[in-house]
């Protein structure tokens, strides 16, 4: 049984050109769901880029909470990493910072040190999938 009142640690990922859906919605979802047995919440969620605001395709700036040197050492913290869609081939061909984020997520090992109950998940959306292929 997975510890009740420690949420999940999620990092999401933004690069310029990103798509606000791909990313707030998996940000709602996740941030809005709690744990049945205490209603505490289940993910705690940080979000990380290379520059202060973030701006995505649609416009609006995101600020990020975390930087990519931040997030490279603390990196092992995290159980989930999310890559939201949108404007994928530039973050392919800058090489964006984001991308060491992504390989180094990728690079640990699938369960936690500190749990056998939690295992990391790498999950991408839409065209996400593109800058996690590569």
């Amino acid at each position: 049984m997975l510890p009740v009142n420690i949420p999940f640690k999620v990092l999401l990922t933004l690069h310029a050109g990103f798509d606000v859906l791909d990313f707030t919605g998996p940000l709602e979802i996740l941030s809005s769901a709690r744990f049945e047995t205490n209603n505490a919440k289940a993910f705690h969620c940080t979000v990380v880029a290379s520059e202060e605001l973030t701006v995505a395709d649609q416009g609006c700036a995101i600020q990020r909470h975390m930087s990519i040197n931040d997030a490279l050492s603390r990196i092992a913290e995290f159980n989930i990493l999310v890559v939201p869609g949108g404007e994928s081939s530039g973050v392919i061909e800058r090489k964006d910072p984001v991308l060491n984020v992504i390989r180094a997520f990728a690079g640990l090992p699938r369960e936690l040190e500190s749990s056998i109950t939690r295992q990391r998940v790498l999950m991408s959306v839409c065209t996400g999938s593109l800058i996690l292929g590569n």
